[in-house]
């Protein structure tokens, strides 16, 4: 009896603690119009061309002005090959809601042990790095123009 008091005191407390500071929970319904250079590689620009589009009145252009991929190799010991290897993917972005224009950079760096005796398989791990860390800069992407409505 005592332990369902005190559940429903700690509920209703909690309710109240998040009905009185007005949280809400971000909406994601803005549209969003992209537009790209021509420097973009073509799996990326049909990732980010297929993101889902609202119909809504308030629409965000975000056009993608650089796309840089690049790849640094880590040396150490005496092996002749690299023991690590660090990927870094920038992308720098305008993003245009409201008659406001901001630039903003994202960049995501990994790194992966490349001491693999199989190159089929190096080649399949960057690739497969690649693709993630460009639907991470995605997700990045799409939060910031809805953090700008904020």
């Amino acid at each position: 009896m005592l332990s369902k008091m005190k559940k429903s005191f700690a509920i209703l407390i909690l309710v109240l603690s998040v009905y009185g500071c007005g949280f809400t929970p971000l909406n994601y319904s803005s549209a969003i119009e992209f537009s790209a250079d021509n420097n973009l590689p073509n799996d990326f620009k049909d990732k980010i061309f297929n993101i889902n589009k609202f119909d809504n009145i308030a629409t965000s252009k975000v056009h993608i002005r650089e796309y840089k991929f690049e790849k640094y190799n880590v040396y150490g010991g005496n092996a002749l090959r690299s023991l690590e290897t660090e990927l870094k993917l920038v992308l720098i972005i305008n993003i245009e809601r409201n008659n406001e224009e901001k630039t903003k950079q994202f960049m995501i760096l990994k790194r992966y042990k490349s001491n693999e005796l199989n190159p089929l398989a190096q080649n399949e791990m960057l690739s497969m790095l690649r693709n993630e860390m460009e639907d991470e800069l995605i997700q990045q992407i799409i939060l910031e123009v809805n953090l700008i409505d904020l």
